[in-house]
């Protein structure tokens, strides 16, 4: 249930290492390259840890060369097997006499290994190498599905930072149900507590100005019917009873009937903006209505004159 990668494969190594009873059990990721595996953690009993980055040639080109091409490997003794008797001193320097490596090789790519390290020769049997091949698939997919899940939780996180510094909220309309969602920073532009909004096309509109009710309704449905984005400004009230502005931006999404299925956007408060320009129009006014004073005194000195 951990959507942290290096959990699942602690999780992972630490029950599989206990369960087969080894020396050492390590989950290692290839490099993009496939010239290096890099172990993070390992489980260890009564050994010496693996942890690091390991040149793969070091350990036996014959081994890496069998599991670069998915072939699982199983060595009751490291010294005597020709593939790895040339290389038992790399080996030895991680106390290993023997193995079971199940590699993962996913799109033609030698991505990472599950692999199981005994400090005797010890003669591994076909149903432990079975059971270690559904750990290593397995460990792959809880290992992808936690860092997706991170992933995604981590550019929500930007997202949402990046939405709070521009003061604008997501939200979509189901077409069919009318059922609305609000993002959290949505909320917070309206002054709502989480879970504040009802969550309905009505709930929306209570917030609009009534004198705008009808323009934005139109503005969507024309965006709908037209099948353009929409841009369009209105005012709505605030939790604290004042009126503000916001920018209004979305779309529509169809299904394969050439239905509308699903309306997306974004709220953004240009209430300062706003303020701003009418206070440059004022200040405008102000000026014309000075110049004005000022050219009336001069014709009234005129004429006097």
């Amino acid at each position: 249930s951990s959507t942290n990668a290096e959990e699942v494969m602690w999780a992972v190594v630490t029950r599989a290492g206990r369960h087969f009873q080894v020396s050492r059990c390590t989950y290692g990721e290839i490099d993009a390259a496939e010239e290096h595996v890099l172990v993070v953690r390992d489980y260890v009993d009564d050994a010496i840890s693996a942890v690091g980055r390991h040149r793969l040639q070091a350990f036996g080109p014959g081994l890496i060369a069998d599991l670069k091409r998915g072939e699982t490997a199983v060595i009751s003794d490291l010294v005597t097997d020709p593939r790895t008797a040339d290389y038992a001193d790399a080996f030895a320097g991680i106390q290993a006499r023997s193995l079971m490596c199940v590699p993962l090789v996913k799109q033609g790519k030698f991505v990472a290994l599950f692999v199981c390290h005994h400090k005797e020769p010890r003669e591994w049997t076909a149903h432990e190498a079975m059971l270690a091949e559904q750990i290593a698939e397995r460990t792959w997919f809880l290992v992808e599905n936690a860092r997706a899940v991170a992933s995604l939780r981590e550019s929500r996180d930007v997202l949402s930072l990046a939405m709070r510094g521009g003061r604008m909220g997501a939200w979509s309309r189901n077409m069919l149900t009318n059922e609305v969602w609000w993002s959290r920073e949505l909320e917070e532009l309206f002054g709502l507590e989480p879970g504040g909004f009802e969550g309905s096309q009505p709930g929306f509109r209570s917030f609009v100005h009534d004198d705008d009710k009808d323009r934005v309704d139109a503005i969507v449905q024309d965006a709908v019917v037209t099948r353009r984005d929409y841009v369009m400004e209105f005012r709505f009230k605030h939790a604290d009873g004042s009126w503000r502005w916001m920018d209004g931006r979305g779309r529509a999404i169809y299904g394969p009937d050439g239905a509308p299925r699903w309306l997306y956007g974004i709220g953004i408060d240009i209430t300062e903006r706003k303020v701003a320009e009418e206070a440059d129009r004022l200040l405008v006014r102000l000026d014309d209505q000075v110049r004005s004073l000022v050219d009336a005194e001069e014709i009234t000195y005129t004429a006097a004159r």
